[in-house]
């Protein structure tokens, strides 16, 4: 089981926040402890091999995720069929995208800029960036469009990924801003559940190991 790369371990202030994330960390290790954990490091050749063959059953899955798991699935000789269904209470952010204006630009072109993210907001380019691409819009005014709740993935045993997704999005009960500091303390914390894994630290030392971990990076930025 693994963290993502899009998780925040600070607050809506930016402050350093990780005993929220302490529920996370314990359910990753009752699946260590129940040999309920395929062992591979995420984004490796190993765990690519098991999204193929089916080596593993569950991993969690933002959307953009989808188009991944197509491709690395693509190649292989085994008849995997992948379904997709909602976390248990609210979900939250795993990366994504985002749309920014660098301001080491003149006033025309920042202008220019600025218009294209206006048009590229509205509610006919949204759509059809969800018929070419699948993607979710970013706009939750749309969620009641019937493009995006009768949506479903064929990919993925017709799952209703319209309704799972944008409802992913208007249950989630904050946003919280990344920080400088969060994909270092997210390796940390991870390497922490790894060493778990191996043998190397004891479950009931590991929290505390990825507390202090977390708290050392935060203190020396």
């Amino acid at each position: 089981m693994e963290l993502g790369a899009g998780h925040s371990w600070h607050d809506p202030r930016g402050a350093l926040d990780i005993d929220s994330s302490k529920a996370a960390f314990d359910l990753a290790l009752g699946t260590i402890e129940a040999d309920q954990s395929a062992g591979a490091q995420q984004w490796s050749d190993e765990w690519n091999t098991g999204i193929a063959d089916g080596t593993f059953a569950v991993m969690l899955c933002p959307i953009w995720m989808l188009d991944y798991i197509e491709g690395v699935s693509a190649g292989s000789d085994e008849e995997v069929v992948w379904d997709i269904a909602d976390l248990p209470g609210p979900g939250g952010n795993a990366g994504g995208s985002f749309l920014a204006i660098p301001d080491q630009f003149d006033d025309a072109t920042t202008t220019a800029a600025y218009d294209f993210v206006e048009w590229l907001i509205q509610p006919e380019q949204q759509l059809r960036v969800l018929h070419d691409t699948g993607q979710i819009p970013s706009r939750p005014a749309l969620y009641d469009d019937a493009n995006i709740k009768e949506m479903t993935n064929p990919a993925f045993s017709d799952a209703p990924t319209g309704e799972i997704f944008s409802q992913a999005v208007t249950e989630m009960p904050e946003v919280r801003p990344g920080t400088p500091e969060d994909a270092e303390i997210t390796a940390a914390v991870v390497s922490v559940l790894r060493e778990v894994q191996a043998g190397n630290i004891e479950v009931s030392d590991a929290w505390q190991k990825a507390s202090n971990a977390a708290t050392t990076i935060q203190g020396s930025d």
